[in-house]
């Protein structure tokens, strides 16, 4: 067991590393029914899975796939698979994760690559353009967000204005 999403109002999906079992409710003495649904597919890891509504994106060794419940995945990932398959380091994708971000409409698949033992590269996939896909290198560990302001204000400095050794315009923000 790897880990386990919720799909929709009434089902579970719970996979594992060779299969994709879904969880129903059914009351009675038996209160919950598994039925294996996806054989010989599994996930790397146990963030390999991410949940949007009635659609789960399925990270594999193989490929990124789509599963709506049912006994097959979509392959979403086709664009990018050959690289993706050619360069992951299969001995760390333990540490690969899925992000999906709603506002953006945004699909994102960290993984490491070559000899990297962490997530070094990350595939983006625009769901809502037509599952365009895009390449960015960089380490990451974990998902979440921050925010930058764009430039040093005057509340923001250290010490009296007087005390500032640089010239306004002088500084660049970096990202």
């Amino acid at each position: 067991l790897q880990t386990a999403e919720r799909l929709g109002n009434n089902a579970v999906v719970v996979y594992g590393e060779g299969s994709v079992h879904l969880q129903e409710w059914v009351g009675g003495t038996d209160v919950y029914r598994f039925t294996k649904m996806v054989v010989n597919k599994g996930i790397p890891s146990r963030r390999g899975v991410v949940a949007n509504g009635t659609v789960h994106y399925v990270m594999t060794r193989d490929n990124i796939y789509e599963y709506n419940g049912g006994r097959d995945f979509k392959p979403i990932g086709d664009p990018i698979r050959s690289e993706y398959v050619s360069t992951i380091n299969n001995s760390a994708m333990s540490y690969a994760f899925m992000d999906f971000l709603p506002d953006e409409n945004e699909l994102r698949v960290y993984v490491p690559v070559g000899t990297s033992t962490q997530p070094n590269t990350c595939y983006i996939c625009k769901v809502g353009e037509g599952y365009t896909w895009f390449k960015d290198l960089r380490n990451h560990t974990s998902r979440g967000s921050f925010s930058k302001p764009s430039g040093l204000t005057i509340g923001e400095l250290q010490g009296t204005i007087g005390a500032q050794n640089w010239k306004f315009g002088d500084l660049t923000i970096a990202a």
